[in-house]
Order: C-alpha cells, then sequence, then structure tokens
C-alpha cells in the first residue's frame, strides 16, 4: 500500500510539470514616447515586445498578456 501512495505522489508531482508551459512569457516595454530611427520622428504610446532577449515587434498601444513580464515607461522616451 506504502509503494502504491508513493507511486501516485511521484505521478502528480511528474505530471505538474508536463502541465507548465514551454515557452515563457514576453517582456513588453510600454514606450510613452519611442523614437524611430528610420523615420526620423517620435511615436506616441508603443509597446515593444521582446522575447528571447530580443526586440520581435513594436505595436501601437499599450499592450501585453497576463503573463507578460511589463516594463512601463509610459512617462518617458525610449531610442534604441
Amino acid at each position: 500500500m506504502l509503494k502504491l501512495r508513493t507511486l501516485l505522489c511521484a505521478l502528480v508531482f511528474v505530471s505538474s510539470f508536463a502541465a507548465a508551459p514551454l515557452v515563457s512569457a514576453a517582456t513588453v516595454i510600454h514606450a510613452g514616447h519611442l523614437f524611430d530611427t528610420a523615420k526620423g520622428k517620435v511615436l506616441e504610446k508603443q509597446s515593444i515586445i521582446i522575447e528571447a532577449g530580443r526586440v520581435t515587434n513594436v505595436e501601437p498601444g499599450f499592450i501585453g498578456g497576463d503573463d507578460d513580464d511589463i516594463i512601463d515607461l509610459s512617462s518617458s522616451y525610449v531610442s534604441p
């Protein structure tokens, strides 16, 4: 009986790791003012999405999911 209980506890423990997401959340920087070097102008209220240490996208507005790490620079100027 003790072996069965130990086995069941081990299975529950291991299965909790299997349910964890394999992809980590993104880091999103909310930039109040973002200098666009390509266009030579300042964009207002932009979200900079960073995944695996690299900028993957810049989108207008302040976006982000529940699992994302948000860095609030909404009252700051951000440049590359």
